[in-house]
């Protein structure tokens, strides 16, 4: 809409002609100059985007006819919105002409180096997932974050595919999200996260350097690991596969993302939480329930009748009381329902969410909500009334004459 309003306004308003005409007038000067004294031209070119002298003879060779180009463009879009000020059908489909070749030749240098399938393809290690975890009960560990840098892929992988391929191999960005696999510990490029998932974060990497570490990666479902060949692997993970370039590793004490605890810790807050968690034993939880206490049950068998973003469906069975732990993060926005009655869910692992169940059979009903979500359904709603209204009154003030 401002973008629409904007373009009504420079069309009824005359603007200056004389600085776009300038501005193109002296690139083509520049491009001139660049083509009697090219040497130096391309030692400037070098030296203004603190490239190496060496590359002067490649910028003298180039830099002629792309500020040439440029110069006409640049023509060539000054020409393009002086015919937008016009009123005739002609003069308009000639700006528009102009103002969609112009970005269209710009950028036809750009080459197409890499398709879709070799940027988005699953890795020979995503199709073993697929095949040993079909229901995606278990996370992968990208090993390599927190070993130090190998050298092994930039020696040996194709140098304009290096960077993306390492998005591929190492489970430490997003890419396995296309794939419908998931991790814990992945990078958090934008710090998006919330402040207990952060915290874990650095909790993983002090746990990594620890010889037993083994039960704080496996309580997080992190049943498979990668890693380059010269790096080391994680304590209690084993290598059982791999390629020329990877090892693939597996955690063997592992827990699966969604499941009844058998043995538990109660903690009164966030930081008695986070002190316990490195002496927690293999299949113990610490949660945060307001009081310090601990608890031991059998277990049970928990049927996962659906698991997508939005909404998990489980039903339990168990001899007696436990807690269910799922390995999604810990927020007030969702509702959790045990046989149609509200229940309320507790943080576990001090980032992710557990809630009681009590013995025998239950179904577990877990609706996750987007914040202002209910409020935003009337957005559009409001927005037709709006619209409605302003066009009513807009052309009641034009039949009254006022302005």
């Amino acid at each position: 809409m401002i973008a629409g309003l904007a373009f009504d306004r420079f069309r009824a308003f005359p603007a200056s002609r004389r600085w776009p005409l300038a501005a193109g007038v002296l690139v083509t000067l520049v491009a001139g100059l660049a083509a009697l004294f090219p040497d130096a031209a391309g030692r400037e070119g070098a030296r203004l985007i603190g490239a190496n002298q060496s590359m002067a003879p490649i910028a003298s060779s180039k830099l002629p006819g792309a500020l040439a180009e440029a110069g006409l463009l640049w023509t060539a879009s000054v020409v393009a919105f002086d015919l937008l000020r016009r009123r005739s059908r002609p003069a308009l489909g000639g700006a528009l002409a102009l103002l969609t070749a112009v970005p269209i030749v710009a950028s036809r240098r750009i080459a197409c180096t890499l398709n879709e399938e070799e940027v988005f393809s699953r890795t020979r290690f995503a199709h073993f997932l697929e095949r040993s975890d079909p229901r995606g009960s278990y996370r992968t560990f990208g090993e390599s974050a927190y070993t130090p840098p190998s050298p092994l892929l930039y020696r040996y992988a194709d140098s304009t595919a290096s960077y993306l391929d390492a998005y591929r191999r190492t489970w430490i960005e997003h890419l396995h999200g296309l794939w419908g696999r998931g991790t814990v510990f992945n990078h958090d490029f934008d710090s998006g996260d919330f402040a207990r998932m952060q915290s874990l974060r650095h909790l993983s990497i002090a746990a990594a350097s620890f010889s037993d570490s083994a039960a704080f990666f496996g309580s997080f479902g992190l049943k498979w690991g990668i890693r380059f060949r010269d790096q080391r692997a994680i304590a209690g993970y084993r290598r059982f596969g791999g390629d020329w370039l990877q090892d693939w590793d597996e955690l063997d004490s592992a827990l699966p993302d969604i499941r009844l605890v058998s043995r538990w810790i109660e903690q009164d807050g966030a930081l008695a939480s986070a002190g316990a968690l490195p002496r927690l034993k293999s299949g113990e939880i610490v949660l945060e329930t307001g009081r310090r206490a601990q608890g031991e049950s059998p277990g049970g068998i928990v049927q996962v009748l659906r698991n997508d973003p939005a909404r998990l469906i489980v039903e339990t069975l168990s001899g007696d009381s436990s807690w269910l732990f799922v390995l999604r993060g810990f927020w007030s926005f969702r509702s959790v329902r045990m046989d149609g009655r509200p229940v309320d869910a507790v943080p576990a692992q001090l980032a992710f969410s557990a809630v009681p169940v009590p013995a025998g059979r239950h179904r577990i009903d877990w609706v996750e909500e987007v914040p202002g979500g209910e409020a935003s359904l009337w957005g559009p709603i409001v927005y037709v009334l709006a619209a409605v209204s302003l066009a009513v009154r807009t052309r009641q003030r034009a039949r009254a004459g006022l302005p």
